[in-house]
């Protein structure tokens, strides 16, 4: 069998581009499922972010979209995207494969336009 997980990725770390990451993580973060019962926000307190995973979801559900998604941290971007140069990003798949993940799946984030997946793709081919 193989340990397939779903990996949201971008080609680049500009402004615009980690923005595009952070709307799309807060999407599920924020939006999928109630606020008691989220399975993103509560894989999020799994891995370390439990503090932020609190705070996307209650601003979320208080109205404060904005600040909801600004509340998506870098450091939680980086801990659960791929992204940058073709060379990080070879690089981090190698490394989620020494994990033990056989077959990443790899995915634009929302709102990303086809320049991105050309991007992407041309940073997948050695």
């Amino acid at each position: 069998f193989h340990v397939t997980p779903f990996v949201n990725a971008i080609f680049g770390d500009s402004p615009e581009k980690m923005e595009l990451l952070r709307r799309h993580l807060h999407h599920y973060f924020a939006t999928m499922g109630s606020k008691k019962d989220n399975f993103y926000n509560k894989m999020l307190s799994r891995i370390g972010f439990a503090e932020v995973a609190a705070n996307i979801i209650d601003l979320f559900h208080k109205g404060k979209v904005a600040e909801s998604i600004k509340a998506v941290s870098d450091e939680l971007i980086a801990a659960t995207c791929i992204f940058g140069s073709k060379d990080e990003i070879q690089q981090k798949i190698s490394d989620l494969l020494k994990t033990g993940i056989t077959r990443p799946l790899l995915g634009l984030p929302l709102q990303a336009k086809v320049e991105h997946a050309t991007e992407l793709l041309d940073a997948l081919t050695p």
